[in-house]
């Protein structure tokens, strides 16, 4: 009996160690979670407020030196919103859905941004520029805010899901590690009692020595 409710004892401790390991995971998983597809996709998307802004700056520039020195600023800010795309890409993130949505719609408006709207720029033609913005460059970039959009609520369900699986297995834990200390707690008990009339009866044996000696 002591010895199948120690080996209980012992199988609720393992168990309890298993789902605290699984909640250790799902911590180290959060935190993935805000390092690797949260800090990127927030990156993403103030640069590319910052692209719009820099191929306006383009357009109003007025000397050659000028626009060069903004055609450079908006180089390194491709190249922060490259990195961080690539950044994004290499986790789990690759495969949600918005994110090929995403990339789809980036690559519409690089094509609308180089295609048109610098060459305007560069030739102060502001006539077609205003046009192109209008009617060609809008109209991604709110389709690209609304991929952003969608993609932080897709990376919140995958958050909201691991901390949903970690409350779940403290939980578990939890009652797995109370329910071991209970067992446990019957072990020491049991062995008190069985201990305590082990002495008792000792006791009794000795006492009735002297009577059953004397009775001879």
């Amino acid at each position: 009996m002591i010895g199948l409710l120690a080996l209980v004892a012992v199988g609720a401790g393992i168990l309890g160690i298993v789902e605290m390991s699984g909640m250790m995971r799902d911590t180290d998983h959060l935190m993935a979670v805000q390092s690797d597809l949260m800090v990127p996709m927030e990156t993403i998307d103030a640069h590319q407020g910052l692209a719009q802004a820099y191929v306006a700056q383009l357009a109003a520039a007025g000397s050659s030196a000028s626009k060069a020195a903004w055609k450079q600023k908006m180089a390194e800010n491709d190249k922060v919103i490259q990195d961080a795309i690539a950044a994004f890409g290499a986790t789990e993130g690759a495969t949600l859905p918005s994110w090929t949505t995403y990339i789809s719609d980036r690559d519409k408006w690089l094509a609308a941004r180089d295609g048109q709207l610098v060459p305007a720029a560069m030739s102060n033609d502001l006539t077609t520029y205003d046009s192109v913005v209008s009617n060609v460059s809008q109209p991604i970039v709110d389709a690209l805010k609304g991929d952003i959009d969608a993609l932080q609520g897709e990376v919140k369900a995958i958050s909201d899901s691991v901390n949903a699986n970690s409350d779940s297995n403290f939980a578990k834990a939890k009652v797995i590690l109370i329910s071991g200390l209970a067992i446990a707690l019957m072990v020491v008990i049991t062995l008190a009692l069985l201990t305590t009339n082990a002495i008792t009866r000792g006791v009794a044996r000795v006492k009735e020595s002297p009577r059953s000696t004397g009775a001879g």
